[in-house]
């Protein structure tokens, strides 16, 4: 369900400068290092969603929030300005224990395709093998909750950015949602053992254009319930 979570936000970290101006709906990011500089305003279109993303046996995020909006901004770079209007853009926050490098393999699909339709639906291996499933499609002002994902992720060469995806995520209510992704641009983050990546990319959705994440980590290891 969607959250009611009241948050006032004022945040300095270095030369960033977090603020909230309408409590998790509105939020003002401002940086300014050297020749870069950042200002941009997010606004959501929903108030966020709240779930636990652990899985069975390895945390990773019992408190979660996040939603979807649009971001205006300007960005300078060593004389260079870019003004960006409107752009699709996410927000999100997890706190807790977070053990990464416990987790065997993961899929996340995160798209919305404007304020009525959003998917954020995740996947992933303990290391006994157990699969969790969980996560929501935002649909018409309904919540739904996700029972059901098969993801299809073709990685690319580099061995880590996602080319694209061929997905069908199912709710409660028995609905299915067919997501066809492209990738474009992959960013790699991890801990010493474990690597996961976030494509940012384009998707499908029964014929409707919409943009968001294809986010991975795979096996770097025989896992237990294979090596038995």
């Amino acid at each position: 369900e969607g959250a009611g979570l009241e948050k006032e936000i004022d945040l300095w970290m270095w030369e960033l400068h977090i603020t909230d101006r309408e409590p998790l709906r509105r939020i003002a990011v401002r940086d300014n290092h050297a020749q870069v500089g950042l200002e941009a305003d997010y606004r959501a279109y929903e108030p966020p969603a709240a779930f636990s993303v652990d899985l069975d046996g390895v945390d990773i995020g019992a408190n979660h929030y996040e939603s979807v909006g649009t971001i205006d901004a300007v960005l300078s770079h060593h004389g260079r300005t870019i003004h960006v209007t409107g752009a699709t853009a996410y927000q999100d926050h997890s706190w807790g224990r977070r053990d990464w490098g416990a987790l065997a393999t993961h899929r996340w699909i995160w798209a919305t395709f404007g304020p009525d339709l959003t998917v954020s639906a995740i996947g992933g291996y303990a290391p006994t093998g157990e699969r969790t499933i969980w996560g929501y499609v935002h649909d018409r002002e309904t919540y739904k909750t996700v029972t059901g994902a098969e993801f299809n992720f073709l990685i690319r060469d580099d061995g880590f950015t996602t080319e694209s995806c061929d997905a069908t995520i199912t709710t409660a209510d028995g609905t299915e949602y067919r997501l066809r992704g492209s990738g474009d641009t992959g960013s790699p983050v991890g801990v010493e053992g474990w690597v996961m990546t976030d494509t940012f990319g384009t998707f499908d959705c029964d014929g409707r254009r919409g943009a968001g994440i294809m986010e991975c980590s795979n096996l770097a290891r025989i896992p237990l319930w294979l090596d038995r």
